[in-house]
């Protein structure tokens, strides 16, 4: 079963709250990732999670996307997209 956008959010909140040490209550949707010094490392970790979580894994277009996402929201986007997309 795929996960809820919300629980996608929330996934990737904690995620960025563990790796940046930030309080979670600080962070939202409009949170740049990177204020919180997300590296390409952090994102493939956060990524590995959300697939875990059921999330679909992303193609090479959405991981590029993922790479350029500014934001929470935009991440969250991303992933989201991809657990709604069939595959081919």
């Amino acid at each position: 079963m795929q996960p809820a956008i919300e629980a996608i959010r929330a996934l990737v909140l904690d995620a960025l709250a563990a790796s940046s040490g930030a309080d979670p209550a600080s962070l939202d949707g409009s949170t740049r990732l990177l204020d919180l010094d997300v590296d390409s490392l952090t994102l493939a970790s956060i990524l590995s999670l959300a697939e875990a979580a059921g999330a679909g894994p992303l193609d090479a277009d959405e991981l590029a996307e993922a790479l350029r996402a500014d934001d929470v929201d935009a991440l969250v986007a991303v992933i989201g997209k991809a657990r709604s997309t069939p595959p081919a």
